[in-house]
Parts: C-alpha cells; structure tokens; sequence
C-alpha cells in the first residue's frame, strides 16, 4: 500500500505486508483499513489498520479477508467479510473485532456485495436468495428469491428497492 501527496505526485509513505495478495482498502477517520486476502486454501490473509499520515501499523490481526466483498462503514466500525463465511466488525476505537454473523457455504454472501440501508446489510447468497442482516437485532432475514446478483439497493419513500 502506498500514500501519495496528490498535489505534487511525492509519496509520502509505503506499507508491505508479509502477506502476499491483494487487498481490500477503505479510510475511516485516521486509519486506512487493509484487508490482505493471502491465500486463503493456506489459511493465510492479514487484516491491518494503519495510520493515514504516516503508514504506521495501529492494528493487526491473522484474517481471511475476502477479495470481492467491499467493507462497510457504520459509526466508527469497520464490517469486512471473511473466506470462511463470517461477517466481521472491527471497532476502530478500541482496536477488537468480533464475528456478527456466521453463514455456511450454502448461504454466504455470493455476488460480491453488501449494500447498508439504514441499519440492515443486503446482499444475495449462494442459493439465490435476496438476504437482509439487521445490525441492531443481529437477525437474518430471508427476503425471497433474486433473480441474479444484486447490483445496487437504494431507498425511496421508506421503501427499499433492489437492482440486479
């Protein structure tokens, strides 16, 4: 990963992982969040907070941090998922993590993303089902069949619509 001034193209600073993959990233407040896949059939992957300003490492934590799936940002909260099927949060406050949500391989989140609407996350599964999480009830939803991968949720008049 790497910082650069984007008024004068001078890099301020760089990070490498000893992980080697791709990685997902994402700016909270002062922390880049870096999501590092590594291999997952190896038991690898690296998630790493690090200090916007400076490039210094302020977390890190062994995670199988999936590739395609973009984090959230909910308050000062970070939720990533993970190759084994779980909904993760990271609290950039006090630097824990916790798993919201457990799936199986059947019913994980397939397509690519979670879309946060107020304080539920939807997303299709392997089954082909449109699937609600509820942040606050921590309860899962199963809202029907999707025809194909969901693309974008938006919200109108209370109502929440749905693209594939």
């Amino acid at each position: 990963v790497m910082c650069f001034d984007v008024e004068n193209g001078n890099q301020l600073w760089q990070y490498t992982a000893a992980t080697v993959g791709a990685a997902q990233l994402c700016i909270v407040k002062d922390y880049v969040f870096c999501g590092i896949t590594g291999n997952p059939t190896k038991n690898e992957g690296l998630l790493v907070l690090l200090d916007k300003l400076t490039g210094q490492v302020k977390f890190t934590k062994p995670e199988k941090v999936d590739l395609i799936t973009k984090p959230l940002i909910v308050d000062n909260k970070i939720l990533y998922y993970s190759y084994d099927y779980k909904l993760n949060q990271l609290n950039i406050d006090n630097f824990t993590t916790k798993s919201l949500l457990v799936l199986d391989n059947l019913n994980a989140i397939c397509g690519g993303q979670m879309y946060l609407i107020d304080a539920s996350i939807y997303f299709t599964n392997c089954n082909f089902k449109l699937v609600k999480f509820n942040l606050e009830q921590q309860k899962l939803y199963e809202l029907g069949n999707a025809p194909k991968s969901l693309t974008a949720v938006y919200k109108v008049n209370d109502e929440v619509k749905f693209v594939y």
